[in-house]
Formats: structure tokens, sequence, C-alpha cells
């Protein structure tokens, strides 16, 4: 059941991402067309900068949870650089718990601003109005995604502390 569940999980962070990379495309395409047509014109295009806003923090948030789980982080190891075995896995549920935590607040506090923004029907002014609820409901799926993300890790790592040979079979079945 963890392995289908941890497989489940990466499945799911793997379609954020490419959701977040198709976005990335988009933004890319919809920035490049209003620089021509500002050249060409002397016009914007109405809203790409408020879109681009909007974009930017979904790209940003939906790529998030997958580089947790890849462990594609930079990361300065001065405490786990020379630890093998159990004591880096114990390293690296130290630092998956303290995510958990900070990350479990990120993900409470910006759930309650979604709802908030849902319920008030908040947007951002500008050329054209968007609701505030979508980057930040984003935002809140993001922080979920690393919140499972760091439950993945954090449960390797404990299989790691009682059977190093059995968390490497593991992390293969999940294709990490």
């Amino acid at each position: 059941m963890t392995r289908r569940s941890d497989q489940f999980i990466a499945s799911l962070l793997k379609g954020f991402a490419r959701l977040g990379a198709a976005l990335l495309l988009l933004l890319s395409l919809m920035v490049t067309v209003d620089v021509v047509t500002r050249w060409i014109t002397g016009r914007p295009f109405v809203g790409v900068f408020e879109i681009s806003e909007v974009l930017l923090a979904i790209i940003t948030f939906s790529a998030v949870g997958l580089v947790h789980l890849d462990q594609r982080l930079l990361t300065v190891d001065i405490l786990s650089h020379r630890a093998r075995g159990r004591r880096a896995a114990a390293l690296r549920i130290l630092d998956a718990l303290i995510g958990l935590l900070i990350f479990g607040l990120l993900l409470w506090k910006s759930t309650e601003e979604f709802f908030k923004a849902w319920a008030g029907g908040f947007a951002r002014r500008g050329m054209i109005e968007i609701p505030t609820a979508i980057p930040v409901g984003f935002i809140a799926l993001g922080s979920l995604a690393i919140v499972l993300a760091l439950w993945v890790l954090l449960r390797r790592d404990f299989a790691r502390l009682r059977d190093p040979a059995d968390a490497d079979k593991v992390a293969a079945t999940i294709g990490h």
C-alpha cells in the first residue's frame, strides 16, 4: 500500500509539474507576442502584465513538489556531507520534519487566504481584473505538493533507518 500511494503521489506531482511547464511555454509565447506587438504598434497587449504575474506564481508553485520529491534542491550539506547510512537518514528525517512544519504552516495560511479571497470575491486591480483566489489557490496547491513530497521522503528515510536495503527498493519502485 505504501509503495502504491508513493507512486500515486509521484505521478500527481509529475502531472502538476507538466502543467507548470505548459504554462511556462504559454507565458513565453505571450510575452514574446506582447514585445513584438509593442515594437510594431507602440502599444502593449491589454492584460499581459497581470496574466504573467499570475502565471509566474502558478508556474513556480506547480514545480516545487516534484523538485522536493526528486531532491533537486540547492542544499548546503555542512552537517550531512560525511554522514552515511542510518546517520544520513536521521539527518534527512530531521530536515523533512522541519520542512513539514514550515510548509504545513504555509499550506494552512495560504488555504485560509484562498477561502477568504474566494468568499470575498477579491480581484487584482490592473488593466484586467484577475481573482486573487487563483494565485493564492496555486500557492496552497504548491504547498500541499511540497507537504506530500516531504511525507514520501520522510517515510522513505524512516525505512532507511530500519533497513537500508529495503529503502533502496522502495525508492527504485517509485522511480526516484
